[in-house]
């Protein structure tokens, strides 16, 4: 999947001070993230991980559009890039860029096979399925039980060492809409979703799911945000309050005629978690 710079505006509430001494206390609001950025400490397992909060201005960053730094906007708290890389130091190198500008980073890649990874002669074919319509590739075996996941593991364990905060499944499986070649319940998709975000936690990552509005409500409850493409366009916007209800991240994108940059033929509209959630209209990106 080819990424686009787009910003998704959020607002984020800041710290005050507490009050003087006999005043009335002062609800101070949802608490902003300080953790420091860093890698996870070498040689053994992190206890925590980075948890975004659910209102922050949100780019994705394409390498087509050069370098990472230089397509930063003004107040961006995270970004998305793309993670799969034949050399990892390269990833390293971008992410601690990004980190020296206080910007955390979501390191996407996708769960379907792709026949162009460098690394995909290792993806185990009893895991490949039926190919997408209208794509260059097949869709995976996500059950719990499928060898996928070691090839998967295999990736985490690069992006956690490049100092990734955070990793995105793209093409996580939706029972009810995905046609894989492989029999699928809503209980093993959500299952499956928690196999995978107990990997990202247990290597220091935090985990984001992509789409799946059938069972959000499963999600929420592993994964740490979510990324959300077309809700508007499919009227599916009440299937992704589980992600609101749950206090979690979530970063919506839409494609439309209008708006900016164009991308397969469409142009991008983005929208914030808050107002996207309460029924506010898009608004053209920049």
């Amino acid at each position: 999947m080819k990424h686009l710079v787009l910003a998704a505006l959020l607002a984020l509430t800041a710290c005050k001070s507490g009050p003087p001494v006999g005043d009335p206390p002062v609800d101070p609001g949802p608490p902003v993230d300080v953790t420091p950025i860093s890698k996870p400490p070498a040689g053994g397992e992190p206890v925590s991980w980075y948890r975004p909060a659910p209102r922050l201005k949100f780019q994705i960053l394409d390498e087509d559009d050069g370098d990472y730094v230089d397509q930063l906007k003004a107040g961006t708290q995270i970004v998305n890039i793309e993670a799969v890389k034949e050399d990892y130091s390269e990833l390293a190198q971008q992410v601690a860029d990004l980190h020296e500008q206080g910007v955390r980073v979501i390191c996407y890649h996708s769960l379907s096979y792709e026949p162009w990874r460098h690394d995909i002669g290792q993806f185990p074919s009893k895991a490949k399925g039926k190919k997408m319509s209208g794509w260059n590739e097949w869709w995976a075996d996500v059950r719990v039980s499928s060898p996928a996941h070691a090839f998967w593991d295999k990736r985490y364990d690069q992006f956690a060492k490049a100092g990734c905060d955070c990793v995105e499944d793209d093409n996580e499986v939706d029972p009810e809409d995905n046609e894989t070649g492989f029999p699928l319940t809503r209980a093993e998709a959500g299952a499956a979703n928690k196999r995978r975000a107990d990997y990202a936690h247990k290597v220091g990552m935090c985990h984001i799911a992509k789409n799946n509005p059938t069972i959000s409500d499963l999600k929420a409850q592993h994964s740490d945000g979510v990324f959300i493409e077309e809700a508007g366009r499919y009227n599916e916007r009440e299937d992704y309050l589980p992600w609101k209800a749950a206090g979690k991240f979530a970063a919506m994108v839409e494609y439309t005629s209008k708006g900016c940059k164009p991308y397969a033929g469409f142009k991008v509209q983005y929208h914030s978690s808050g107002d996207y959630f309460d029924g506010v209209k898009f608004k053209d990106c920049d």
